[in-house]
């Protein structure tokens, strides 16, 4: 009977149950989420902003349902391997897009601010008027 590194389960029960929760059993995928929790807690972790642990957890925890809803016996990949691969992925990116939200709203800031900020608003300015010119020559 092999194991599989990251659950406690045999390859074969594992089959079984990724086989029934694919079919819509619940306890099967409550199952799995359960063994492979040790896997999302530790994704989750690895956010990189700490008030962000929750969503990510709730995030890797949806990665691992659809890794178990989605995943393909006969690509020849073990499931651990396509686990680990979506929950760090779908991580990483909720990652990327909480850095980028967080980014756009520190811009407005940014642009007020320095030599830089001079000349962004000298552009803007004179955008402005032309355009204010333009539209009352209609």
């Amino acid at each position: 009977m092999e194991k599989n590194y990251l659950s406690n389960l045999s390859k074969e029960e594992e089959m079984n149950l990724l086989a029934a929760a694919q079919r819509g059993d619940n306890s099967a995928a409550t199952a799995l989420l359960a063994q492979y929790d040790p896997l999302v807690r530790a994704a989750a972790g690895r956010s990189y902003r700490s008030d962000s642990y929750d969503e990510a957890l709730c995030e890797a925890f949806f990665a691992l349902y659809s890794a178990i809803i989605t995943y393909d016996k006969g690509k020849g990949v073990p499931f651990a391997a396509w686990a680990r691969a979506k929950v760090y992925g779908d991580i990483r990116t909720i990652t990327n897009r909480m850095n980028r939200e967080m980014q756009r709203r520190r811009e407005p800031e940014r642009l007020l601010h320095g030599r830089w900020a001079r000349g962004r608003l000298r552009r803007l300015y004179r955008g402005y008027t032309g355009l204010a010119g333009r539209i009352q020559s209609f």
